[in-house]
């Protein structure tokens, strides 16, 4: 638990006076079956960035 709470506490140590973002995105970054990456993430990223 905390995960992605920690991650971005964790960045944002490094980002100091610039805007990020942190996706905490292993739920569906991989299959359980197969351990291959879905990539589910990718389109909404690229959308997101090329409205920026």
């Amino acid at each position: 638990y905390m995960g992605a709470s920690s991650g971005a506490a964790f960045l944002q140590e490094f980002v100091e006076g610039l805007p990020f973002i942190h996706c905490d995105i292993a739920g569906t970054a991989v299959k359980t079956k197969s351990k291959r990456g879905t990539g589910v993430i990718a389109k909404t990223l690229i959308e997101l960035f090329n409205n920026k």
